[in-house]
């Protein structure tokens, strides 16, 4: 028997075969990777926010926390003169907490931004001014606000137009104390407190405030910005000021009837000279009462109870309180359930009711146009609404504003500063 030939079949076995070139691989590879780390820059690029002169940067979105304890908007900064780019454990991060304003033209928000350092995160809350296009951006008129150190926690923070050049900011400090402060909106803020031993009256036009939470009612006079505690406080318990009413519609305040413990309403018609108080006929809820009016004789009430949401309705100025059993078709929301979340309602100028709960990043709407009789799902907003003097303003990314409540126009993200 013949001796294999191993020489020969390998001899014909390389010549069968084509090697590939190694060196046109390499160079292929590299292209490719060239190609792929110029992507993830342009997408890096697009995602980062804008860095302005003299420290400022512009708001930009990043994924939201899940742990809002307000009407919040999260969003991402990009710090400026920082190589190279941060990740997203160490880059500033803005939070929108509250919008105020006199009207549409003229609005301000409430922007916390804080800088996650060795342990420790270090935040500075600012007043921004919110200009109708990136042109009309302008720097903060005040920064570090209401914070006794950089890194406390701060609650529930909201904002108030006083008067067309004053805003009232506060919000709760680890001490479970409220901190208010007034803003100048030529730059600048001051601490605001009721002046002692004064029993001047409100006149037509002058603002409440509540200083304190379920604290004593005072009113700011507009002719110089004084504050003054209001003499005749509402006779309930554990009552709050319902801010985004105007005053020629009453001033309205929920809170505990003393005698039953159950959810009362009060209004006062006449400047707090006296106040008209009604029962709703059920406990206290998981938080505190949302009330809303367009007109100031239409009124509507939600409570969020561990039953669900409770409904009533005033056709006459709160002077009776009908019960509403209208079904409200909230989408699914998974695990969470709908009255352990924010709840905020506006009723348009056209007379239909918009109701919104929170959803991380933003919220979800139910309108109903026969008085709450009927409610549907419906488009809005991608974050909760305030109401203004002449329309409605939503704390999203970026903030939009409508007129009359349907119609929706984006505004430029606010600038602010970098925490120092």
């Amino acid at each position: 028997m013949a001796e294999p030939d191993f020489d020969g079949l390998r001899a014909e076995v390389e010549a069968a075969t084509r090697l590939p070139e190694f060196d046109s691989v390499a160079r292929r590879a590299r292209r490719i990777r060239r190609r792929d780390i110029g992507r993830r820059f342009v997408v890096s690029l697009v995602s980062l926010a804008i860095v302005l002169p003299a420290g400022l940067a512009a708001v930009n979105a990043t994924p939201p926390n899940s742990g809002i304890q307000g009407p919040d908007t999260q969003i991402g900064l990009e710090p400026p003169n920082v190589a190279p780019v941060p990740t997203s454990s160490t880059a500033p991060v803005a939070t929108i907490r509250a919008i105020a304003g006199t009207h549409i033209g003229s609005l301000y928000a409430a922007v916390d931004v804080c800088q996650p350092g060795d342990g420790t995160t270090r935040c500075s809350l600012q007043v921004v001014p919110l200009g109708a296009t990136a042109q009309d951006q302008r720097e903060p008129i005040a920064t570090n606000e209401l914070r006794a150190d950089p890194a406390d926690s701060l609650d529930d923070v909201t904002l108030l137009a006083l008067t067309p050049t004053s805003l009232l900011l506060s919000g709760i400090r680890p001490d479970g104390e409220r901190k208010s402060r007034r803003i100048n909106v030529n730059g600048g803020g001051a601490e605001i407190a009721p002046e002692p031993g004064a029993a001047t009256q409100p006149d037509t036009g002058d603002l409440v405030v509540q200083l304190r939470r379920y604290g004593e009612l005072s009113f700011v006079r507009q002719i110089d910005s004084r504050v003054f505690r209001l003499q005749t406080q509402p006779p309930i318990k554990e009552f709050t000021l319902v801010t985004s009413i105007p005053p020629a519609r009453g001033w309205w305040v929920t809170g505990v009837d003393p005698a039953s413990g159950e959810v009362a309403v009060a209004v006062s018609r006449d400047l707090g000279t006296s106040w008209q108080v009604r029962s709703l006929g059920l406990p206290p809820g998981m938080a505190d009462p949302v009330l809303t009016t367009g007109d100031g004789n239409t009124v509507f009430v939600f409570v969020r109870t561990a039953g669900g949401i409770q409904q009533r309705r005033s056709t006459n100025g709160g002077r009776t309180w009908e019960t509403l059993t209208t079904a409200m078709p909230w989408p699914p929301f998974g695990s969470g359930d709908v009255v352990s979340r924010r709840l905020g309602a506006v009723v348009r100028g056209d007379g239909s009711l918009l109701i919104w709960v929170e959803q991380p990043p933003g919220a979800v709407f139910l309108d109903s146009v026969d008085s709450g009789a009927s409610y549907r799902p419906t488009g809005g907003p991608s974050g909760p609404i305030v109401a203004v003097m002449d329309g409605f303003v939503a704390i999203a990314d970026p903030p939009s504003v409508s007129y009359d409540g349907h119609t929706w126009s984006a505004l430029p993200r606010p600038a602010v500063e970098l925490p120092s």
